[in-house]
């Protein structure tokens, strides 16, 4: 029997839902699949990613689908992604249901600073807790969590609407789906656990598999989950209604916050100096004339800019829920870049998309790159490469700059 030979991995994350599955594979850089074989099956959808850090250099990712709810599978799928990746740190990432404490709300991401396996406990006229099964977090990823939620409090404005917060929790961990928290039994629980921050149903599984494996190896574990609802009394129609209502956005929520956290605030750097692969354009991939990057705050005149250049020209403006692999394509089969500056230019530091821009890796070639200055006080940074930088005309506004555009695209600019 042959032996399978595994890359190296940094990091492995574990999901339940095939939403926050999705959620987390859409910031993944370069992702495949890895086929199991009949002596090293792939049970839980194994896919290899990278998260890149702002600074250079690449974490490897494994991402893993559970499948089904529980801290049994929890417990199970935490154990096999040790036992086949040896990646030196695990998260556990999707969806939970919050409590409204510390100002927290539907969207937000709860980080757990204790997780309490609550199923675990003694229980007659009452519920009285055992303080035995408590599991708490790797204290360098805890730390730098609360280090990047601090330093980066605008980490979700990609996802648009409010922008969601970090806050670090008590998180319960039983095997029942909480609608009312005025149930007797979990009022119990809350007596015994007043600080509850969030309840869900795998961290304690998860973490109880990490505290197992700790004979063998050491690895870092810690639990990132979006609010997608807030048990409180009500019919439980209601309670469905509302949770799958907010899945998709606590989901996204709690991936972007992780990849970003990944990106720019991780404790330790990449194991092996490798960077991930430039993706490969689709023979079928759309090919467009506009990419136009802008920060979350230029979202409308990105979206005007696109409608202004509607007729013969295709155009992309990445949406918050694009993925960066999606993102990355377009950019790359896009005849001219387009970025978008008004008070300053350091979103092209920070943001996902900007990051892709500023690299400029999947754009080797000379193609143009167009800086559209709303305010001409901003600093377009030297090492952006810029071709062309158009102030837009306080009065024709960016009708001028799509005309200044066209020209650009079909090769006849004129100088004002």
């Amino acid at each position: 029997m042959s032996i399978v030979q595994r890359p190296h991995v940094d990091i492995g994350i574990v999901t339940i839902l095939p939403e926050e599955y999705a959620a987390v594979h859409a910031q993944l850089r370069a992702p495949r699949h890895e086929p199991g074989t009949p002596s090293s099956p792939n049970p839980y959808g194994w896919e290899l990613g990278w998260i890149e850090q702002a600074g250079g250099g690449a974490f490897r990712i494994v991402l893993a689908l559970a499948g089904r709810a529980g801290n049994v599978t929890a417990s199970q799928v935490t154990i096999e992604i040790a036992r086949t990746w040896a990646p030196r740190y695990v998260l556990l990432v999707g969806i939970a249901g919050g409590f409204a404490r510390d100002q927290c709300a539907l969207g937000d991401v709860v980080v757990s600073s204790i997780i309490y396996a609550y199923e675990y406990g003694k229980l007659d006229a009452s519920f009285e807790s055992r303080p035995n099964f408590v599991y708490r977090p790797d204290e360098a990823l805890l730390n730098s969590a609360n280090r990047f939620a601090a330093i980066c409090p605008t980490w979700g404005a990609r996802l648009g609407g409010t922008a969601p917060k970090m806050i670090a929790g008590v998180v319960a961990s039983g095997e029942k789906v909480v609608d009312d928290p005025s149930n007797k039994f979990f009022a119990d629980v809350q007596r015994a656990f007043p600080k509850i921050q969030a309840v869900e149903m795998e961290g304690a599984g998860a973490a109880s598999a990490i505290e197992h494996l700790k004979g063998t190896r050491t690895i870092g574990f810690l639990m990132v989950r979006g609010i997608s609802d807030m048990p409180r009394k009500a019919d439980e129609a209601a309670q469905s209604t509302e949770r799958d209502k907010n899945k998709k956005r606590a989901c996204a929520a709690a991936a972007e916050f992780t990849a970003r956290w990944i990106a720019e605030a991780w404790p330790v750097t990449p194991a092996m100096a490798e960077n991930p692969p430039a993706p490969a354009i689709s023979a079928t991939a759309e090919r467009y004339d506009l990419f136009v990057a802008h920060p979350p705050a230029l979202r409308p005149q990105a979206c005007a800019l696109q409608q202004l250049m509607v007729v013969r020209t295709r155009t992309f403006v990445p949406d918050p829920t694009d993925s960066n692999e999606a993102i990355s394509q377009a950019l790359r089969t896009s005849r001219v870049v387009v970025a978008l500056a008004s008070t300053d230019a350091t979103w092209l530091r920070a943001d996902p998309v900007a990051s892709i821009l500023a690299d400029r890796r999947p754009t080797p070639d000379d193609r143009p790159l167009v800086v559209i200055r709303l305010d001409p006080a901003v600093v377009v940074p030297p090492d952006l490469r810029a071709t062309k930088v158009l102030d837009v005309d306080k009065e024709r506004g960016l009708a001028h700059a799509a005309v200044r555009l066209r020209e650009i695209l079909a090769g006849t600019e004129r100088e004002p």
